[in-house]
């Protein structure tokens, strides 16, 4: 028989007083099962000598997991597809044990949402996921109160959809704080966001280059408010190059270059050129002049005519006379 205080009776009615000691966990658990994202994740790890505490000492669980603390369970809802990987430490009064697990979380049950190079067309799972992505920062925004930030790590996902700058133009009193991977921070208050037309995304990369300090000085938004962040999986494919700023627009966007216009302008030269061509009618009048000039010859040669058949039956006359 154990007493509480460490007291051992034999069964002969003798006694053992002394500390008894416990044996130090030992993980048993040797793989995790494979995730999906926003379906509901629950794993129990195990070890043996009853560990009383358990932590992560190194690495991070996927976004939305956690760790029970007393009975290692980690479970959760998945936000974010990728693999993680992490060292879990199991504790008990007799020592530790630790053991380094990888959990991969993928986009849909079955197919894995990060396979090396899936930088494919518009259909590819890399883009989805950064789409999701994005939309879990813009209900962020949108759940937000006046005076809270919302901090994105976007790693690779750099286009970020016109739908995110117009909740976070609609809120009040936010602040989007963005890091990726291409190049330097981007914070934007909800009084500074753009409202671009035909615009479909954001490079990170033109937002980086445009100054949204001084309305966020006026307001002070997202210094009195909670911080809520969301993180992008750690990966990016392979050959990634962050998004020209010039990306992102529609094809609408080059109308105003006012070709539409040009046809209404070039008829109002004509006028211009009318009267220029008017003179040159001038000629006409000559030649319809002609005809009054020519009158004269023909009238002489009318008048001629009739002096010649004169004279004519004038001679005949004459000489008829001549005859009798």
């Amino acid at each position: 028989t154990l007493t509480n205080n460490g007291t051992v009776t034999t069964e002969e009615g003798g006694t053992l007083t002394g500390n008894i000691t416990n044996a130090p966990p030992k993980i048993t658990t040797t793989s995790l099962s494979e995730g999906t994202v926003n379906t509901a994740y629950n794993q129990l790890l195990a070890a043996d000598n009853y560990p009383t505490n358990w932590s992560i000492t190194s690495g991070s669980l996927p976004t939305g997991l956690t760790l029970d603390e007393s009975t290692g369970e980690i479970s959760g809802t998945p936000t974010a597809d990728g693999t993680f990987n992490f060292t879990v430490k199991a504790t008990n009064d007799g020592g530790s044990d630790s053991e380094t697990f990888s959990l991969t979380v993928n986009r849909t049950t079955g197919q894995s949402t990060r396979s090396s190079g899936s930088s494919g067309g518009s259909g590819s799972s890399y883009q989805e996921g950064e789409y999701d992505f994005w939309m879990e920062v813009k209900g962020k925004i949108e759940d937000a109160d006046p005076g809270d930030t919302v901090k994105a790590n976007a790693r690779g996902y750099d286009r970020m959809p016109w739908s995110v700058m117009e909740a976070l133009a609609d809120a009040e009193g936010v602040t989007l704080h963005i890091t990726w991977n291409g190049g330097e921070e981007i914070v934007i208050p909800s009084e500074a966001a753009l409202r671009e037309q035909s615009r479909i995304y954001y490079p990170l990369s033109y937002l980086e280059g445009l100054d949204f300090s001084e309305p966020a000085e006026q307001t002070g938004a997202g210094q009195t408010g909670s911080t809520v962040e969301v993180e992008a999986p750690a990966s990016n494919p392979a050959g990634w190059q962050p998004t020209a700023p010039t990306e992102g627009q529609t094809q609408e966007q080059p109308e105003p270059e006012e070709s539409s216009s040009q046809p209404e302008r070039e008829p109002a030269s004509e006028p211009a050129t009318e009267p220029e061509t008017q003179p040159e009618a001038e000629p006409d009048e000559e030649t319809m002049a002609q005809p009054e000039s020519g009158g004269l010859p023909l009238a002489l040669i009318l008048g001629g005519s009739a002096a010649v058949i004169a004279a004519g039956l004038g001679f005949w006359f004459w000489k008829r006379r001549s005859a009798k």
